[in-house]
């Protein structure tokens, strides 16, 4: 392989810390400056072809519907240590996560993850307010993958508000699980309305669904 351009400071061990990073995780071309995923939610046995959890796809489940504790220390830990490493993400100033889809409801996997980040990394706490309870995004489908997609970001669409001004500031936005994208870019909008300079999306995981499919909200 050949690199054509400026070898950043600290040499090639630098950079290729930084391909070593990346290229061990999902990076998902969307409407935000910069996304990725830790890993995939589910991928298919090779024997049966059934779709069964990665690692991460079993600590988010545990962690999410059996509320352990455990596994929602290892996420955060994956988390910051992806954070910490990736010289984009390190200078991020705030995080905060896309709320839950009802607007009674305060806690959630994602909120409890970036509390935990945040006190690990000193990065400043954002809160992210739901407007509007939505439908969950899962209950949404179409045979048409892409009329499936433009169906999600429409469900998410207005929903959300950052009451906080963020002038300048570098943002990580984080979900527990990253399917049309539609979470992520209300979310990213609603940080730019506040004034963000740069958001930033890091999902734990990712499903196959939509894969090779616009992520990009639709004019």
């Amino acid at each position: 392989m050949t690199l054509v351009g400026q070898i950043p400071e600290g040499g090639v061990d630098v950079l290729e810390e930084f391909l070593g990073l990346v290229t061990k995780r999902l990076t998902i071309e969307d409407s935000l400056d910069e996304s990725h995923a830790l890993a995939y939610h589910q991928v298919a046995d090779e024997d049966t072809g059934q779709l069964t959890r990665t690692v991460l796809g079993r600590l988010v489940n545990q962690a999410k519907y059996k509320t352990y504790k455990e596994p929602r220390q290892r996420i955060g830990d994956a988390i910051a240590n992806f954070i910490s490493r990736h010289p984009r993400y390190a200078l991020a100033t705030r995080i905060g996560c896309v709320p839950p889809h009802g607007v009674s409801k305060s806690s959630s996997l994602p909120s409890r993850v970036v509390n935990q980040v945040s006190k690990a990394l000193r990065i400043n706490l954002l809160r992210i307010t739901r407007l509007t309870s939505t439908s969950e995004q899962k209950e949404i489908t179409d045979e048409d993958r892409r009329l499936g997609v433009r169906k999600r970001i429409a469900n998410q669409k207005g929903t959300m508000r950052v009451d906080t001004e963020l002038s300048g500031d570098n943002v990580i936005l984080v979900d527990d699980l990253y399917g049309s994208g539609g979470s992520m870019q209300e979310g990213a909008r609603a940080l730019r309305a506040a004034g963000a300079r740069e958001v930033l999306g890091l999902a734990i995981t990712k499903q196959h669904l939509f894969e090779g499919v616009s992520l990009t909200s639709p004019s």
